[in-house]
């Protein structure tokens, strides 16, 4: 399944959880397959490119492994970490995912109508998976921790002064955390009283799906191009406090 022609590798996506929203930004690669297992869901059919691509890069809850002689190797790793289950059964993508919510008439709601989406506080407990710092704080700490430790994470630079950082385990640093939920990074402690209203309005704004919308309490947001979102590594977050310095 997924072999990748140029490197003779198959590549498989593991998202922890069986929510559906993970999967809606991959709805357009219509030759990607997905499996259940319990509380897991197995996504292959991706080239190396695909698979390291921003797209992938900012779900949630994710690995990502390569398999070679039965075994599966988290990317990048030398090392195997397990067996590859014999006892998926693989499902095109358009078949797999619940697509109900971007069948929804989307002029349902006037032009002039305004979208009052509200978050209000949240009874759910849900994991951060976000981490929203100070850019410099970030620098310092990327400069000295072991490259380990950043795998596996992504991150962007929001302005001069703050970045987010996406992925778990949360890096140790202080800053405000969120969980993602579809296109929305939402801050911990905090639920949309309708999502089904929030999904609407990304959908209204972004058909195309590649902006992430970051809301506060208040219910203000702004938005992040997925494009920007790279995997963390001391390179790139060096070179992005250097272009700051140029004059």
């Amino acid at each position: 399944m997924g072999r990748n022609a140029e490197s003779g590798l198959n590549y498989y996506l593991v998202i922890d959880g069986g929510d559906d929203e993970a999967l809606r930004g991959l709805m357009s690669y219509q030759h990607l397959k997905v499996a259940r297992d319990g509380t897991k869901t197995w996504v292959t059919g991706f080239c190396e490119a695909l698979i390291n691509a921003t797209v992938v890069l900012v779900i949630p809850n994710k690995s990502t492994y390569y398999e070679r002689c039965g075994n599966l190797f988290p990317t990048g790793s030398l090392l195997p970490a397990m067996k590859m289950p014999t006892s998926l059964l693989w499902t095109p993508i358009n078949r797999a995912v619940d697509v109900t919510l971007g069948s929804l008439n989307h002029n349902f709601f006037g032009i002039d109508q305004q979208w009052d989406v509200q978050l209000v506080e949240s009874n759910i407990e849900h994991e951060p998976n976000v981490l929203r710092v100070k850019l410099q704080t970030l620098e310092t700490y990327t400069s000295a921790a072991p490259t380990i430790r950043l795998k596996g994470l992504s991150w962007v630079r929001l302005n001069e002064n703050e970045a987010l950082v996406f992925g778990r385990p949360l890096l140790p640093l202080n800053g405000k955390a969120y969980y993602q939920q579809g296109q929305a990074i939402v801050p911990i402690g905090s639920e949309f009283e309708l999502y089904i209203l929030a999904e609407q309005m990304h959908l209204r704004m972004d058909a195309e799906r590649t902006n992430l919308f970051v809301w506060s309490e208040d219910a203000r947001f702004f938005t992040v191009p997925k494009e920007n979102v790279v995997p963390l590594s001391r390179s790139s977050v060096r070179l992005s406090a250097n272009q700051t310095e140029l004059p």
